[in-house]
């Protein structure tokens, strides 16, 4: 028989059968603690094999310990950015952030990855003391050159901000003591004598690292020198002389 043939022109309309994705299996960051809002701390692409997807929707989601970063952080554009109040984002109460960040399409099918924002540390913390005033008992005789107290203080920045250095600020007048910069303990480095001093008020300094400004506490240390039994009886007269009769 007779046959015919003729082009048909056929258009195959793309559905919407794929969820957009993240072009990163995860995602970190930085930012420092107590910027501002609207800080950027890492930015994300996403790709869709198709072509009808006219727009998504960037989210953060989190829970339990890190419920607070879904009101922390949160998208401009594609820039993950702060979004809160500057006082809270506070290292010293949370170093650091795990959620997960959703890219969603327009017909509600969604992508996830993992991602961890990390606070670093600005010296905001001065040192602080493990006592409000030190009292130390120290013998006349103690020995030069070894410690006989610790003063001791902590900080609770990170880092170098946390690095705590001891020194003698006042009341050393005499050179009596020393100080180590490090440990904080306290060293004789002169003879006492209760005779002539019975206690000595000094004020210890515990300075930071941090920068671009150091912070620093001070601490009252009284030291009570002890007596000790280091002089021979002496007769207040050198002679005596008494009359006696028969």
């Amino acid at each position: 028989g007779l046959q015919s043939a003729v082009m048909v022109p056929v258009t195959i309309v793309d559905l919407n059968d794929n969820p957009t994705e993240f072009t990163q299996g995860e995602y970190r960051g930085d930012i420092v603690e107590h910027s501002s809002t609207g800080t950027p701390i890492f930015s994300v692409e996403t790709a869709d094999a198709d072509t009808v997807v006219s727009g998504v929707t960037l989210s953060v989601r989190a829970g339990g310990m890190y419920a607070a970063a879904e009101t922390l952080f949160g998208f401009a554009s594609n820039d993950l950015v702060f979004v809160g109040n500057p006082a809270d984002l506070d290292r010293d109460t949370l170093a650091s952030y795990s959620f997960t960040i959703v890219v969603t399409d327009e017909d509600g099918q969604e992508d996830t990855a993992p991602a961890t924002v990390t606070l670093l540390d600005i010296n905001d913390n001065a040192p602080v003391f493990s006592q409000q005033e030190y009292t130390v008992n120290v013998p006349e005789d103690q020995a030069l050159g070894v410690f006989f107290n610790s003063i001791s203080a902590s900080d609770a920045d990170a880092g170098e901000n946390a690095h705590v250095v001891y020194s003698l600020v006042s009341g050393n007048d005499a050179g009596k003591f020393d100080i180590d910069a490090e440990t904080g303990q306290l060293v004789l480095v002169d003879a006492l004598d209760y005779e002539m001093v019975q206690a000595y008020g000094l004020v210890v300094q515990a300075e930071d690292h941090g920068t671009p400004e150091a912070q620093s506490t001070q601490v009252s240390v009284t030291v009570n020198v002890e007596d000790v039994n280091d002089n021979d009886p002496a007769f207040v007269k050198t002679s005596l002389s008494r009359s006696v009769f028969e």
